[in-house]
């Protein structure tokens, strides 16, 4: 018992401090992971969770080192009270702090999905630390329930001891009718749940490793990009006249295109960019850059049933800025790189599910990607913003400048290259 007071000693040499960002990113990571599995769009910056709308950041008493200590001591409480061996509270101490990281970063995914989509109050006051409270029962339940089990298998086993000793010894008359397999469950039963907690594991160790090979990056420096001259877009197009054309090369810790070629457009006092934006290993979501430079986001996919298909939007606003943007993604041959969800009649969490569960069950493309695009790709974008709300007409206008531009700049070399 008077090791239980380890739980409430701060570790040494700062070394709780160092537990709590270990812990950070690690809930970080797997918060990541759960909000991806559901659909949630977002993006992770080290222990920030950045989504369309708005960002998220894991604090230190949200790493989960409360819970860590809280069902540490907990569980051992209980321990002693059972007079179990050091093996078992060895046991027990493990399989708590998985229950813990498990359970902390669903806290998180739960704080993200809700505040994102229903009630922002959930990330702070008293909705906050009520759904800690409720994790934390949650989490020493789990624990318990694992202990129970392992307790339930021990007694069966000497159960089944037992009645194979009376066997040997010829006195099964002796052992009571109702005692024989009194404590154990129907083999049927039995099956079940094994069968399912192994399926449930081996589901989980799928999804997760098709997630982790799905997010490491793509190295696209070793491929040519062919440059683009102010000459490919010409000076009018529309009723829009070019005032600017200019070439960006910028460094990896920057939310925007590494290379990106802009040209600028004038018409009644408004002005609009079109860029060439590149080298991406695959569709890059804009909406999410966006969001990270502080912009709220809502977009729209037109790839089925319409007039100008390939096409993605985004309506934007930030303080007193109102702003859309148009963009479709092609690869060096020229082929339209659909969004990883693509089309705007389906409900995008659910599809994502959906394709999470094909790859959990070993049916599905472990990375969403289409294998046959030729890298790099680069992505066409309109850009246009100012201080007044942007009505139809004027997205019809903007719409009509993009699909000009971007069908002359589909016949240029970037994206011809031969297959």
């Amino acid at each position: 018992p008077w090791l239980l007071l380890l739980f409430i000693v701060p570790l040494p040499m700062n070394m709780d401090l160092q537990l709590i960002t270990k812990m950070q990113f690690l809930a970080s990571q797997l918060a990541s992971w759960i909000l991806d599995a559901f659909g949630q769009i977002h993006f992770r910056e080290g222990v920030i969770l950045v989504t369309e709308t708005k960002q998220f950041f894991t604090e230190e008493a949200c790493s989960g080192i409360r819970s860590l200590f809280s069902s540490l001591a907990a569980i051992s409480i209980f321990g002693v009270m059972q007079n179990y061996p050091w093996w078992r509270h060895m046991f027990n101490l493990l399989q708590t702090t998985i229950w813990v990281i498990v359970g902390n970063a669903i806290r998180i995914a739960i704080v993200v999905y809700v505040a994102d989509n229903w009630n922002e109050g959930i990330a702070t006051g008293t909705s906050h630390e009520i759904l800690g409270l409720v994790m934390f029962i949650l989490i020493f339940l789990l624990s318990l329930s694992t202990d129970r089990g392992i307790n339930a298998w021990q007694m069966s086993k000497n159960a089944v001891d037992d009645f194979d000793e009376e066997l040997n010894t010829n006195s099964i008359a002796k052992l009571p009718q109702a005692a024989i397999g009194k404590t154990r469950l129907p083999a049927p039963v039995n099956y079940t749940f094994v069968s399912l907690f192994v399926l449930v594991t081996l589901f989980s160790f799928k999804l997760v490793y098709s997630k982790t090979l799905s997010q490491q990056p793509v190295d696209v420096s070793n491929y040519e990009l062919l440059a683009s001259t102010e000459n490919e877009l010409p000076n009018k197009i529309a009723g829009w006249q070019i005032v600017n054309f200019q070439h960006i090369a910028r460094d990896e810790s920057s939310l925007l295109a590494p290379e990106s070629y802009i040209w600028t457009y004038s018409k009644n006092d408004s002005s609009a960019q079109i860029s060439l934006d590149g080298p991406y290993p695959g569709h890059h979501r804009l909406n999410v850059c966006y969001s990270g430079i502080g912009w709220n986001t809502k977009y729209q996919d037109k790839f089925e049933n319409s007039a100008s298909p390939g096409l993605t939007k985004i309506k934007m606003v930030k303080s007193f800025e109102h702003g859309v943007v148009l963009y479709t993604a092609y690869d060096a041959f020229g082929e339209l790189v659909a969004p990883p969800l693509g089309g705007i009649d389906m409900n995008r969490r659910l599809q994502e599910l959906l394709r999470n569960i094909r790859i959990g069950i070993g049916i599905g493309n472990t990375d969403g990607k289409n294998k046959n695009y030729q890298l790099p790709i680069s992505q066409i974008q309109l850009v246009f913003q100012g201080r007044r709300a942007i009505s139809d007409e004027d997205e019809k206008d903007l719409e009509t400048l993009f699909l000009e531009s971007r069908n002359i700049l589909l016949k240029t070399d970037r994206f011809n290259r031969q297959k």
